[in-house]
């Protein structure tokens, strides 16, 4: 088989796809790019392979030696940028995290890596946290490498007639164990090579049937144009509709491997379908000859700018895609051409050298990292993770050992105050604590992640609503905490835009009604205003790069957030035993959402503990009221 400029037209396709999903360009179903890739690498794998072994001249030793010139130089060159640069991006659990990643790369094992620590599948948590994140597809691709030929020979040789035979069985098992395996074990289907390996098959099988057809289908032009517009659509749709959420691989994937297989088919033969021949014009099979290199680097730098919080706009991630082309280009330039021509290293001994090199390299910093449990000691005390949250205690109504938690003074006497409400509540813990502590007044804790602080809690939330079970065994424990304690003084405290839809103002009167008919003073905290293109990790890196310090919320964004909250709150008129706290203007006014290396919220709309204490002269009305007996 000689060279095919439609191949590097497809491998344009796939990586392009890939990395404007990655860069959040479009391209919901981008991902399917990688299944592309794993077509094309087994049609000519295995078409290389069925010409050395019919022509007696296959070796293990020239196969594998051509693959790691392929694959590794660019590869280690990567993985060293990674390797070097991630201390100064990445914090303290992200680099441990890296250095698992690290040693299981050359190894061959970083898609086994990947399914073991990350939470959720590769569509779970925060993708930007791991760098080499993508290397999981060359994992795959490299297993197969070293297994097919083994089993390609051993077919060919002991049963040289069934060999179609042998390579069909194999990829019907695969298929069947990737399909029947992705709706309950998604995350091993998605990175594993036993549910991959079927996605390869298909372009070994084809390259197959292309080399023993005297006369295959594709010499019919007009047939031809008619597989090559199915397979582009094919792949295309899979490319714009589908969705980090479907089900994937299963039999998702059989679009778009079914449409590469078709184009592969459409122009393997006879002159060039009208696809085929965009495919092979001049700039689509440069970007597709820099494929692999644009991929190895694309990532990376894609996951180093969100991470940091400088990739959301479309300036930036437009610059993202131009950098990692001009990256690509000068990696396939300077490292994968000279070594994969053997201009450079043209000894297998010296490349042989060049890879344990690495593998040391790789292995020993990754290592380092996991040791060091990421270098703790390189970020300011306040801006490690365990500063954080240090008093959730979150209960779970649906357990019979639930009940509330004591907070402020240590006093045996009665408590005085109840912080009653959902995660925002916890934000206020250490605050609520430190006053109790402060004024020598007892009080209790009931709070639960996305648990709204209403007895009648009715009404539909977003995602993460609660079970109908659940909202009725929180009621309930808020109803027995209020007979049984006796306090003079609730704060409901949540995230009260997210439940401020149809239904939450009579949610609302209902609850405080109740709570002012048992003769309890009612303080409602308002919400916090919500900090756009804030996240769990950028806070902490202003300590670092005060550069990367996001801008604050405006008026106008808390005004927008609340205004169903505002509506609500209008038919309670405020009184001695209702009370508003709106921390929202004081939040409003703080000029950095950072304090001395310490981050004041920890997302995008919970507090840290250092910002819950900022908010104390707020409060503090209320505990001095408490004190003197109101």
């Amino acid at each position: 088989m000689g060279y095919r400029p439609d191949i590097d037209g497809l491998r344009a396709v796939a990586v392009l796809a890939v990395l404007f999903y990655h860069a959040h360009l479009g391209f919901p179903g981008g991902y399917v790019g990688v299944d592309v890739f794993f077509v094309l690498s087994g049609f000519l794998i295995t078409g290389l392979l069925l010409k050395a072994i019919r022509a007696g001249t296959f070796s293990f030793l020239d196969f594998w030696e051509r693959r790691v010139r392929r694959l590794a130089p660019a590869l280690m060159v990567l993985t060293a940028f990674v390797a070097l640069s991630a201390p100064l991006v990445l914090l303290p659990e992200d680099l441990t995290d890296l250095g698992g990643a690290l040693i299981a790369q050359p190894l061959l094992l970083s898609n086994v890596y990947f399914w073991r620590v990350v939470q959720g599948g590769y569509f779970g948590d925060a993708p930007e946290i791991r760098p080499l994140l993508h290397t999981w597809s060359l994992g795959v691709e490299e297993q197969f490498y070293l297994f097919f030929p083994i089993a390609l020979a051993l077919l060919h040789r002991h049963f040289p007639r069934r060999v179609g035979l042998g390579l069909s069985g194999i990829f019907l098992a695969s298929l069947t164990l990737g399909v029947a395996w992705t709706p309950v074990r998604e995350s091993f289907s998605f990175f594993n090579l036993p549910t991959r390996a079927w996605e390869l098959l298909m372009g070994g099988i084809l390259a197959w049937w292309l080399q023993g057809a005297r006369a295959p289908l594709a010499e019919n032009l007009r047939v031809r144009q008619v597989l090559a517009w199915i397979g582009l659509g094919m792949v295309g749709w899979s490319i714009f509709f589908y969705r980090p959420d479907t089900p994937f691989p299963g039999s998702a994937a059989l679009l778009p491997c079914l449409g590469t297989a078709l184009l592969l088919l459409a122009n393997s033969a006879g002159p060039l379908t009208w696809v085929g021949r965009v495919l092979s014009h001049p700039a689509v099979v440069r970007v597709g000859q820099i494929s692999y290199s644009l991929y190895l680097w694309h990532w990376p730098l894609v996951a180093y700018a969100f991470y940091l919080g400088v990739g959301g706009s479309l300036e930036a991630r437009w610059l993202l895609v131009l950098v990692s082309c001009l990256a690509g280009y000068a990696s396939w330039r300077w490292v994968e051409t000279p070594i994969r021509s053997k201009r450079i290293l043209p000894r297998r001994r010296a490349m042989g050298w060049l890879f344990a090199s690495y593998a040391v390299l790789a292995i020993s910093s990754g290592q380092l990292y996991l040791q060091s449990q990421g270098y703790p000691e390189n970020w300011a005390e306040k801006a490690r993770p365990r500063e954080f949250r240090s008093r959730t205690h979150a209960v779970d109504p649906l357990s019979d050992e639930a009940r509330p938690t004591p907070m402020g003074s240590p006093r045996s006497e009665s408590p005085r105050f109840l912080l009653w409400g959902d995660s925002h509540a916890m934000s206020l813990a250490p605050l609520l604590h430190e006053l109790g502590r402060s004024y020598g007044l007892p009080g209790l804790q009931l709070t639960a992640t996305s648990s709204a602080p209403l007895l009648d809690w009715g009404h539909e939330m977003p995602s993460w609503d609660k079970s109908p079970e659940y909202k009725k065994r929180w009621r309930e424990l808020a109803l027995k905490t209020l007979e049984q304690e006796r306090v003079g003084t609730v704060f409901l405290s949540g995230y009260w835009s997210s439940y401020g839809r149809e239904g939450f103002a009579e949610d609302l009167r209902q609850t405080v009604r109740h709570l002012q008919d048992r003769g309890i003073r009612v303080v409602f905290v308002g919400d916090f205003p919500s900090q756009p293109g804030v996240n769990s990790r950028n806070l902490r890196l202003v300590s670092r790069w005060p550069w990367l310090a996001p801008h604050p919320a405006t008026p106008e964004d808390h005004r927008t957030q609340n205004a169903k909250v505002h509506q609500a709150l209008e038919g309670l008129p405020r009184s001695e035993d209702f009370v508003v706290l709106d921390p929202g203007p004081e939040i409003l006014g703080w000029q950095s959402l950072t304090r001395d290396a310490a981050p004041l919220y920890i997302d995008s709309h919970h507090l840290s503990d250092e910002g819950a204490l900022l908010l104390k002269s707020l409060f503090e009305p209320v505990f001095r009221q408490m004190q003197d007996g109101r």
